[in-house]
């Protein structure tokens, strides 16, 4: 049977994050696709992007195969400084789906 979450990840600055998905059953096959991202500055003010990137890190089973981790990291940065001064934030939307024992 298939069993499908979701999870939106909040950053005030680029890193990394996780989190985990509880199923109610052992898992035999699953995934994680990235629904969506928003990223800005938070400033109307004008930004030469040097790095930008949302993306899912890792997926892995845990805890008895009934527990799905997602690892996300989101990274915008803009050209001031070393590896820009100035960094951003997002959100990055996440769908977990896991074909579960029924």
């Amino acid at each position: 049977m298939l069993a499908i979450q979701s999870h939106t990840f909040y950053f005030t600055e680029p890193g990394v994050q996780d989190h985990t998905f509880a199923f109610s059953s052992r898992i035999e096959d699953y995934g994680a696709a990235l629904q969506g991202f928003d990223l800005n500055y938070g400033t109307k003010d004008d930004h030469e992007v040097q790095a930008l990137g949302a993306e899912i890190i890792r997926v892995e089973l845990r805890s008895e195969e009934t527990e799905l981790f997602v690892q996300v990291e989101l990274t915008l940065h803009d050209d001031e400084g070393v590896f820009g001064g100035n960094k951003g934030q997002g959100q990055i939307d996440i769908v977990a789906f896991a074909d579960v024992k029924s």
